[in-house]
């Protein structure tokens, strides 16, 4: 966003199933790049030479990658492993509460707080 535009606040759900892939899209990225073990090598877009719009997408993606590489990742709190698993490899809720070994409800908790643990550090960035 530049300096004069309004912030938006929307559900980090919502961001993640409609905008998230069209920012990276914008931005020329893959999730390879997101993954925690890559963000560090992540070279932001420079702005004099790109477009405003895909320089914006840019740090939009990045602070994703960064939120997500923040997150706790703990025996009992599997915060990033459960982002990573789901928007950056795009893996089936089921297939990862079954990886996690939780059941469908004790997996729905862990992603809301993993969900709000994001939101939290994006916020951050």
């Amino acid at each position: 966003m530049t300096e004069t535009s309004e912030a938006i606040q929307i559900e980090t759900r919502v961001f993640f199933d409609k905008y998230f892939y069209k920012f990276e899209s914008i931005a020329g990225r893959n999730h390879e790049e997101l993954f925690p073990e890559n963000i560090d090598n992540y070279v932001l877009t420079g702005s004099d030479d790109y477009p405003a719009k895909i320089v914006e997408a840019d740090k939009v993606v990045y602070s994703v990658g960064k939120a997500i590489s923040e997150c706790e990742d703990a025996k009992h709190k599997p915060y990033r492993t459960i982002l990573v698993k789901c928007y950056l490899k795009q893996m089936m809720n089921r297939e990862i509460a079954d990886d996690l070994k939780y059941s469908s409800t004790r997996y729905s908790e862990l992603k809301a707080n993993a969900l709000m643990e994001f939101t939290d550090r994006f916020n951050c960035w």
